[in-house]
């Protein structure tokens, strides 16, 4: 089972507070519609790559990767120090 103290660890690394400061961010996507870049399904999933690839969206990614992975089986969870 896991510990209190894990979950919390865990859920300030998912918090839009972490690393930065209290406010959430859209990775520029508001922008992208606004300009044009963004207008349909296939645009989205291009921009949505592009930010995963690319991105620093890609961090949170790879987190919530190993999140999901410690939650299907805590034995995979990487060491919290």
């Amino acid at each position: 089972m896991t510990s209190t103290a894990d979950v919390q660890k865990l859920m300030t690394w998912l918090s839009p507070a972490f690393p930065v400061g209290a406010f959430a961010w859209s990775a520029g996507l508001e922008t992208a519609i606004a300009t044009n870049q963004v207008y349909d399904t296939a645009s989205t999933q291009n921009w949505i790559e592009g930010i995963l690839r690319h991105g620093g969206i890609k961090t949170d990614a790879i987190i919530l990767r190993y999140a999901i992975g410690a939650y299907d089986d805590p034995s995979q969870a990487p060491s919290i120090g």
